[in-house]
């Protein structure tokens, strides 16, 4: 059951916005404007989900996904991204993608699972 989610995106607008409907459906959601900060956070907490821009400035998602994995161990791990290349290279390895502009019923599809 998830009930603590991590949700990373340098656009403030979009992860205030997603942040907002994830709570309204009960859940503990932690905002990381950043790679490096989704990494500090997840070092702090334990998250049962975490969304992730892809494109971010500095660390980007792929790299920050490999080091959450460390300390998320069984988390669900979803990249959020608008670039199709980006989001081909997350199916490679593996790594569910959502694509943005982001459904919040897509979204809410994953945490109500």
């Amino acid at each position: 059951m998830i009930s603590r989610v991590l949700l990373a995106d340098d656009e403030p607008d979009l992860f205030s916005s997603l942040g907002r409907i994830l709570k309204m459906r009960g859940l503990t959601v932690d905002l990381a404007g950043s790679g490096e900060e989704a990494v500090e956070m997840a070092c702090e907490s334990v998250h049962d989900a975490i969304f992730m821009d892809m494109r971010m400035p500095g660390m980007g998602g792929l790299e920050a996904c490999h080091r959450l994995k460390v300390f998320q161990k069984g988390a669900l791990i979803i990249m959020m991204t608008g670039f199709l290349e980006m989001e081909n290279e997350a199916k490679v390895e593996g790594i569910e993608v959502i694509t943005k502009p982001v459904d919040p019923a897509r979204l809410c599809e994953f945490v109500s699972n």
